[in-house]
């Protein structure tokens, strides 16, 4: 039931999990195109959330995303569990 994830895909998911506990979320600003793009894969797994600017959810409308509409990457339960069954594998 484990969700595995790659190296890169784990560093980012622990990036987005200091960011949330910091600052409220990863903001999409912060990020090069390829890391948003492993950022959104773990959007799409439910690891984690994208969340409005002024924190309400995008209803997900592509043309959004594509516009430049901002958002911040905030970590969901599953993305915490994630982490620790990672971390517990070693």
């Amino acid at each position: 039931m484990g969700a595995h994830v790659s190296p890169e895909q784990l560093s980012l998911l622990r990036a987005i999990h200091e960011a949330d506990r910091d600052r409220g979320g990863l903001s999409r600003d912060e990020l090069t195109d390829d890391e948003a793009r492993v950022c959104d894969e773990l959007v799409e797994r439910g690891l984690a959330e994208l969340m409005a600017e002024f924190g309400e959810a995008p209803d997900g409308e592509e043309d959004e995303r594509d516009a430049g509409a901002a958002g911040v990457f905030r970590i969901t339960g599953r993305g915490v569990d994630a982490i620790r069954e990672a971390w517990d594998a070693g």
